[in-house]
């Protein structure tokens, strides 16, 4: 007997498919699309490939938490919205613990990439526009 079945518990790829779900791929596509355009109008030359590459890591790994939670956030709203009904978060297939974990193993990630590999100054300004983002959308 299939004991996935009896328990009713998800497969793992099913729950990381639920999880990059959360994220808003498409949204956080295109805030890491304007950051990194803003890397290289901000440089008269070719920026190093570095901040670059570790920028667009943190900020994408950032803007994926601040996602996670904001589904968190509008879950009873998201549940009633034919839109975003679908969510694991708005049909309860993902539980409250399991989001805010999720979403803080990804924002320490970003943060720490931000704050070590670029630059203190650019780890604050992405958690302050991302709590704005949580808290404003």
């Amino acid at each position: 007997m299939n004991h996935q079945v009896l328990n009713n518990t998800p497969s793992p790829l099913r729950v990381a498919s639920q999880l990059y779900a959360l994220t808003k791929p498409r949204v956080v596509q295109l805030i890491v699309f304007c950051a990194v355009i803003g890397m290289f109008l901000a440089e008269p030359t070719l920026p190093a490939w570095q901040p670059v590459l570790f920028g667009t890591l943190g900020i994408w790994l950032v803007a994926s938490a601040a996602a996670a939670f904001n589904c968190l956030v509008e879950q009873k709203i998201d549940a009633v919205m034919r839109r975003t009904a679908w969510r694991p978060s708005a049909n309860g297939e993902l539980s409250a613990p399991v989001i805010i974990t999720f979403s803080g193993v990804l924002c320490a990630a970003g943060m720490w990439l931000l704050y070590t590999q670029v630059n203190p100054l650019t780890m604050w300004l992405t958690f302050g526009i991302i709590v704005m983002l949580v808290l404003l959308d």
